[in-house]
């Protein structure tokens, strides 16, 4: 993150003022956001024992999701409708939207009221709002991940897929 910021001063121009930063909620959001990522990672470290080595396609092809559809390459609000929905639903999108507001707030403020619309999809939330779902849905994912993993682990081995001794 910090090398990503860096390069975005230095090299490409980005305005962000050390003054302007709200820094309770890039830190809050950043370990929130880190927390989901990991717990999701638990998730897929399952869904490997399962496959056949095609964990990196799998690891690779969640990453793009969440890369279209959490606001990262362009607002949810430029995708379809179902699509929409879909990204309201996933933390990484409120993540994203809550280190935007950290890093940036006059900038993300003086977006949406000179679109005159809602610009990032999440304009009507609080970073209030924002982080309780962050760490709400950390924490049904964190459930969810658990559960996947310990499913998969348990199928795993009864299929014989890791080897019993060496636990590789």
């Amino acid at each position: 993150m910090i090398i990503t910021l860096v390069f975005g001063v230095l090299v490409l121009g980005v305005d962000i003022f050390l003054g302007d930063i709200d820094w309770l909620l890039l830190a809050v959001s950043t370990v929130l956001g880190m927390g989901c990522i990991c717990v999701l990672g638990l998730a897929l470290g399952g869904i490997t024992f399962l496959t056949a080595r095609h964990s990196i396609g799998i690891n690779e092809g969640v990453a793009g999701i969440f890369y279209v559809m959490s606001g990262i390459i362009f607002p949810i609000t430029a995708l379809p409708t179902w699509a929409q929905s879909i990204s309201k639903v996933l933390p990484v999108t409120y993540w994203m939207d809550s280190m935007r507001r950290a890093l940036m707030p006059d900038a993300m403020a003086e977006l949406s009221s000179a679109a005159a619309f809602d610009v990032t999809g999440l304009g009507g939330f609080s970073n209030l709002y924002i982080m309780i779902y962050l760490a709400i849905s950390a924490a049904i994912f964190f459930v969810l991940s658990l559960a996947v993993f310990k499913f998969a682990d348990g199928v795993a081995r009864r299929k014989g897929k890791i080897d019993w001794t060496t636990s590789y």
